[in-house]
């Protein structure tokens, strides 16, 4: 079931009498959902009673009333003329506190699921009556007094201030917040922020950047609304500052950047990361490759995946808040080769001896199973040995550890298997193998590089 509550004001009127009570009073409501959201152009069933002495105590008047709210949630009644079998007129305001009890049907009919009680702060007009021989016309009182909270905390897009209600004026307040506009003097017409009765202040948002606004805070009664001291306030521009980390590393199918972004812009960093492009010499995330490697301000490392060696590559850093993408300045490396074979040799477990140097080379599938591994196939390896022909065998390079395995295999009736390690100061590739051919054993060495 839907919940709703309302926040009335009431006040006091006649059109001319002569020393009397009056036979009407008139009631304002807003009307809210759970969610504080106001419940606009919608039939509303009310039961209005008048206890006198407490919000406990004996009902003097009940009466029956229906309503349609508003497109802003609002409701006006005039209590005594609703349907009744009680005399409105017969109330004796000046035998002491009076509340006003209100049941409401969110639904427009007479299941009351709402109650607010309140005791009638305005002085009932049969008490002006005693002191005033003619009264024409209704009874105003003064507005709401406010004061608007010091601006704090300005940003690009939202600014730390709200408001203190001084004084209700005798009436309770129906709506509050915060006018602001980027001229003097904002009043309701202008921008503002919450409508809420209650409303203390927070954060005013979705400002534009690097501009001057004018705020003040307002409070409305019955009687009108009232307005605080104006503030004033420039938010910031918003630009993030970030530079791209220098290149390191640099292999045929990676290298290591990133960025340092040392300030947000007053917006909350949400994305960052590297882009690159081998085509593009400012790279953009909307159509070129990138990385996402957090969010937040401060130094981050990327190290994105290339396809292509012997490549040059265009990359910069980037930042994502609320306003936009930004980037830092753009750098450039190029990818090394392949790797080729650089040293061989070979030791033949033997009465043979030792075999001259024999030549191979590796090439690089650049496959990622799972992001932490490149595989590898050895090929043209060309031992004078019966199994060897072109002889080939398939490795893996583990870039978490940087070590090089040869899982064991069989080729041209040979076994073979061996491990090896990445040097990255070197940026080469050794590789430690053994094969088998014929009862003869093979422990052989070779040293990779790039080209």
């Amino acid at each position: 079931m839907k919940h709703f509550y309302t926040l009335f004001t009431v006040i006091l009127f006649t059109s001319s009498i002569w020393a009397q009570a009056p036979n009407k009073m008139s009631y304002q409501a807003l009307i809210r959902d759970a969610s504080d959201n106001l419940v606009s152009n919608q039939s509303i069933g009310m039961q209005v009673s008048i206890l006198q002495g407490s919000t406990s105590g004996s009902s003097v008047y009940t009466e029956i009333q229906n309503g349609n709210t508003n497109q802003y949630g609002a409701i006006s009644l005039e209590i005594g003329s609703g349907t009744t079998s009680d005399d409105f007129s017969a109330i004796d305001w000046s035998a002491g506190n009076y509340f006003i009890k209100i049941e409401t049907d969110p639904t427009g009919g007479v299941n009351y699921s709402i109650t607010s009680t309140s005791q009638l702060l305005s002085v009932p007009y049969a008490m002006y009556a005693k002191t005033a021989e003619y009264v024409t016309g209704s009874v105003t009182g003064p507005t709401p007094t406010i004061t608007t909270t010091s601006p704090t905390n300005v940003l690009a897009q939202d600014v730390t201030t709200g408001l203190t209600v001084l004084n209700n004026g005798g009436e309770f307040i129906l709506a509050s917040g915060i006018c602001y506009n980027t001229s003097q003097n904002p009043t309701i017409n202008d921008n503002v922020y919450s409508t809420s009765a209650t409303w203390t202040g927070n954060n005013l948002s979705n400002l534009n950047p690097s501009t001057l606004y004018y705020a003040r805070a307002f409070a409305t009664n019955s009687n009108g609304t009232g307005y605080g001291n104006e503030v004033s306030f420039t938010t910031i521009s918003g630009n993030v500052i970030i530079t791209t980390n220098p290149i390191s590393s640099v292999t045929d199918s990676s290298f290591i950047s990133g960025g340092n972004i040392s300030s947000d812009g007053g917006s909350t960093i949400t994305q960052r990361g590297i882009c690159w492009s081998t085509t593009n010499s400012s790279p953009i995330i909307e159509t070129n490759n990138y990385t996402s490697d957090g969010s937040g301000i401060g130094n981050y490392v990327s190290k994105p995946r290339l396809p292509n060696p012997k490549k040059t590559y265009y990359m910069r850093a980037y930042a994502i808040n609320s306003l936009g993408t930004f980037y830092g300045n753009a750098l450039s490396a190029t990818t090394l080769g392949n790797w080729t074979s650089l040293t061989d040799s070979c030791t033949i477990s033997s009465s043979f001896g030792n075999l001259p140097g024999h030549k191979g080379y590796v090439s690089v599938t650049r496959t990622w199973p799972d992001g932490h591994q490149i595989n590898f196939t050895m090929t043209n390896i060309n031992l004078p040995i019966t199994c060897s022909g072109f002889l080939s065998f398939n490795g893996v390079l583990n870039l978490d550890n940087r070590t090089f395995t040869i899982p064991s295999q069989s080729s041209n009736s040979c076994t073979i298997s061996g491990s090896g390690s990445y040097n990255s100061t070197f940026d080469e590739i050794t590789v430690t193998y053994t094969i088998t051919s014929n009862g003869n054993t093979y422990n052989c060495t070779s040293v990779f590089t790039h080209f």
